[in-house]
């Protein structure tokens, strides 16, 4: 650094040259020595006429007037540095990969490394003297820890929810809001939802024009613990089983009661078996096979 500027100071100051004739005397040969000395800061001075002060001016090669700059440049780049470790903020080179994020990642450990500096000021300077001071000494002292949140790969963290929670990854929807900064919709808020293909929407209405709200139809399960359509289609078609057995089941529970033994109600089966009415349980069984059948073709295509 010193011959640096040692060279930049020779190299950008002219030679002062003070010329004296044969006459001169050692007076006048001081006054011109002075003279020279001087003229770089006072930019003036008397001489007789015998006397001449040149200035020499060193031969420049190419690029030689950049060299200051470049020393203003480099001293800015040691100031940047050392304030605030990293040059990115102040003259970040654009296109240059990597630049920006590395040096973000320098300027992280300096805000880390200050973080801890000053939780280590506040156990020392006061914890510690409140804690002495209100309960004495003590073995173990509390301590303030100063954290910063990590920042989310928020790309990263879609793409390997996109690929995980299909295999069947119990992940809290509570903790993605977490880590994507959002917060918990309230009841009455405008939600955003995936949007319906037409395929999906046709297979809704078709859903429900069969007397069944089949919500699940316009979207496929994301994964193994959601129900697909036929599950959902088999949930609805229970709802309501109870009601259509009895009218078979309540006969034969009557002629239970009332017989005596295991042959008597075996040969009493056929006939309450021809008189049982089966017409809203087959007439509920051909339309969930019907729907299931719609809905398998629409998978296919």
């Amino acid at each position: 650094m010193k011959d640096w500027l040692g060279f930049l100071e020779s190299y950008g100051i002219p030679l002062r040259l003070g010329k004296y004739g044969p006459s001169a005397s050692e007076e006048d040969k001081k006054v011109l020595k002075t003279a020279v000395a001087n003229i770089g800061s006072d930019a003036a001075a008397i001489l007789p006429d015998s006397m001449v002060i040149e200035f020499q001016q060193v031969a420049q090669a190419s690029g030689a007037s950049e060299v200051f700059s470049r020393m203003v440049e480099w001293i800015d780049r040691q100031i940047s540095k050392a304030v605030l470790g990293q040059t990115a903020t102040t003259e970040g080179t654009p296109g240059k990969l990597g630049n920006e994020a590395s040096q973000e990642a320098v300027r992280q450990d300096i805000i880390a490394a200050d973080a801890r500096q000053l939780a280590n000021t506040l156990n020392r300077d006061l914890i510690r003297p409140y804690i002495d001071i209100n309960y004495g000494p003590q073995a173990v002292y509390p301590r303030v820890m100063i954290t910063l949140p990590e920042k989310e790969d928020v790309t990263a963290l879609a793409a390997n929810l996109e690929k995980l929670v299909p295999l069947g990854l119990k992940v809290s929807a509570s903790e993605v809001r977490t880590k994507l900064g959002l917060s918990e919709p309230a009841k009455e808020a405008d939600l955003l939802s995936v949007s319906t293909t037409p395929a999906q929407a046709s297979a809704t209405n078709r859903a429900q024009g069969k007397g069944y709200s089949c919500s699940a139809c316009s979207n496929r399960a994301i994964n193994r613990n959601q129900p697909d359509d036929i599950e959902v289609l088999a949930e609805e078609m229970l709802t309501d089983w109870e009601p259509q057995m009895t009218r078979i089941t309540d006969p034969i529970i009557e002629a239970i009661k009332k017989v005596e033994d295991y042959d008597q109600l075996r040969a009493l089966l056929p006939q309450l078996l021809d008189k049982a009415d089966v017409k809203k349980l087959t007439d509920s069984l051909a339309k969930a096979g019907l729907m299931a059948y719609g809905t398998g073709v629409e998978g296919q295509e």
